[in-house]
């Protein structure tokens, strides 16, 4: 038995897997950890083993990741996906109905020369789809929360929003950001939402 359980990991290291008498590896406590992923860590020891000898003989780095762009219908989400991937502004855009992924590559901030590929869902917003939605709101993923701040929190569904995600995937920053603030009356939102969800950051886009 191997106990590293109750510590500050981000990663075990791949020649963990060639210790062919380890018949039981904890790793619980350690909310930080990456690699292996969570699927494989609940899978227990056999499969924890099987992930880090097969790290071991083919690694290849991948630079690849989503942002998921997610809020009510009808909030501005695919105007904000257009700006995000530098495609044009359409003042007649129609609801998205389903889901659209984009993609958008960004220069590694402290690799020179590598790109990151990082994919950008964008939710329809319609109740229809919610029920469907939730099988892809998982952990390793950027949420972006959008809201109309011309409508009261509560009219946004921003708590509501906020409780689904870090109930599917608690350990994802969320940032929210506030859409049609040029316009008048803008809403405002509760103040204690840092505390209530430790996860969540602030942002504006209008």
């Amino acid at each position: 038995m191997l106990r590293l359980n109750d510590n500050q990991l981000t990663e075990i290291p791949d020649w963990i897997g060639q210790l062919t008498a380890l018949t039981d590896l904890d790793l619980s406590g350690n909310p930080h950890l990456s690699s292996p992923p969570r699927e494989v860590q609940a899978q227990g020891t056999e499969a924890v083993l099987a992930f880090l000898r097969a790290l071991a003989e083919s690694s290849v780095k991948r630079w690849r990741s989503k942002i998921l762009i997610v809020g009510e219908a009808a909030v501005g989400k695919t105007s904000l996906t257009k700006q995000l991937t530098g495609e044009a502004f359409d003042p007649d855009e129609r609801q998205t109905h389903g889901v659209r992924v984009r993609s958008l590559p960004l220069p590694h901030p402290g690799w020179p020369g590598v790109t990151m590929d990082l994919d950008v869902w964008d939710f329809g917003g319609q109740l229809e789809y919610r029920a469907t939605q939730r099988f892809y709101l998982t952990d390793r993923s950027l949420f972006l929360l959008i809201w109309n701040s011309r409508a009261r929190a509560v009219d946004g569904k921003v708590t509501a929003w906020l409780d689904i995600i870090t109930a599917r995937a608690p350990d994802a920053p969320i940032l929210l950001v506030a859409t049609h603030g040029d316009e008048s009356s803008p809403a405002t939102l509760p103040h204690d939402l840092p505390d209530r969800y430790p996860e969540y950051r602030r942002g504006f886009h209008c």
